[in-house]
């Protein structure tokens, strides 16, 4: 099968399963569409061009001193220190969209058309209440709970207008109702405030295989009895980002907004390709269905989880990073094929996942002990037990639960 109908397969098969997240669904639907019209082109960077303001996507022009809360225009001040307090400026809060379920299709950014009077990322001013009706001119913006930076929101008042009807103690503005710093509503999105972070924006991303060079077969190694076949090699890997999730970076991944870029009708996707180590796990599909059916969750689930509990033993074995590694996953349920690389994230290689050839005893013992229940007792997975900072697929569809069952007693 040619990697671009394991990608297609693999688009398909993931809409199926997120059902339940109807906006992240309609947007895999979106982009699986386009790639059968062929209106799909994908890019592999050379050059990042970074700039302050984008037209659509979002506008960072505001700064805020994090001592007083005084805004500030930035294209019209002359100095990057607080006139009020000399301290030094940061960006100031932005407005990112919140999905509460209202809309069910993604936002598509056109690379042609873009339209400036309109941010998906909206500036501080967009604030409600944040101007002053009387002295025509933005309040501060200050949390009153450091540990709570955004929930503690609340307006000051710059001139300590004590005629005012809204001034209360402690020079804090009551205009607001009931004291909530929030954002006006725009297109039909709500809006909560944020910090401007690359955390703002998280890429969804698959991965497809091709074997290129096998070297060692390691299924007695590493546990025959719940692997079908364990494979040790060089894979050609092709990575390619779909579209981004967007919002605040304490928001849950369900309520993110997913955001999809578009060049004269032409979905634009990122990607690369590279050949690399890794070691191939060709899952028991009887097992697959038994843990299944047994945690009432997709195969999609516990394979995802399984493969989380592998990276997690590869990590620790190994020292190295988990961004040096990465996952890839193929599902075809008409020829109970169920696969999953667990890979080298770099061309070449970095000798990463030859640990769990030179070291197999010990990888064993490793994922033995990682696929225990989670110490914190989750309900589905958190960063105690399955989480990993460089999922391609925000960690969604894992549960620790799946994978205990499928290795129960290894």
């Amino acid at each position: 099968m040619s990697p671009l109908e394991k990608f297609e397969k693999m688009i398909s098969y993931y809409a199926k399963a997120y059902s339940r997240n109807p906006s992240l669904s309609s947007a895999l639907e979106y982009v699986l569409d386009k790639v059968k019209a062929g209106r799909a082109s994908v890019h592999k960077p050379m050059t990042v061009h970074a700039e302050l303001i984008v037209g659509d996507i979002g506008n960072f022009k505001f700064l805020r001193c994090p001592s007083c809360g005084t805004v500030y225009d930035a294209f019209r001040i002359n100095s990057l220190k607080c006139k009020r307090c000399g301290k030094s400026l940061v960006h100031a809060y932005v407005g990112t969209p919140i999905d509460y379920g209202q809309r069910r299709y993604p936002y598509i950014i056109s690379l042609a058309h873009k339209n400036s009077n309109y941010f998906i990322i909206t500036p501080t001013d967009y604030l409600l209440h944040i101007r002053c009706s009387i002295h025509n001119d933005l309040k501060r913006v200050k949390p009153s709970n450091p540990n709570r930076p955004i929930y503690s929101l609340q307006y000051i008042c710059p001139w300590n207008d004590r005629s005012c009807q809204h001034y209360g103690s402690e020079n804090l503005c009551r205009q607001n109702s009931g004291g909530i710093v929030m954002f006006r509503n725009e297109e039909g999105y709500k809006r909560v405030p944020s910090l401007p972070s690359e955390g703002l924006t998280k890429p969804f991303s698959l991965a497809v295989f091709n074997k290129e060079e096998e070297t060692e077969d390691l299924t007695k190694d590493l546990g025959g009895e719940f692997f079908d076949q364990v494979i040790y090699g060089k894979f050609k890997v092709w990575f390619i980002t779909l579209f981004y999730l967007l919002g605040s970076a304490s928001m849950p991944r369900s309520r993110r907004l997913p955001i999809i870029v578009e060049s004269d009708g032409d979905v634009t996707l990122i990607g690369r390709d590279m050949i690399t180590e890794g070691v191939l796990f060709r899952l028991n599909p009887d097992k697959i269905a038994s843990a299944k059916q047994q945690v009432k969750v997709s195969e999609s689930t516990v394979v995802h989880s399984i493969s989380h509990v592998i990276m997690k033993a590869v990590i620790e074995l190994s020292g190295l990073s988990p961004s040096e590694f990465s996952e890839a996953i193929y599902l075809d349920e008409n020829s109970s094929t169920m696969e999953l690389l667990i890979y080298d994230d770099s061309p070449g290689g970095i000798g990463g996942v030859r640990v769990l050839k030179e070291y197999s005893a010990d990888a064993r013992e490793k994922i033995k002990r990682s696929k225990e229940p989670c110490p914190r007792g989750c309900r589905r997975a958190c960063r105690a037990c399955l989480y990993l900072e460089n999922c391609s697929m925000l960690n969604f569809d894992l549960s620790w639960l799946a994978a205990y069952h499928y290795f129960r007693g290894y």
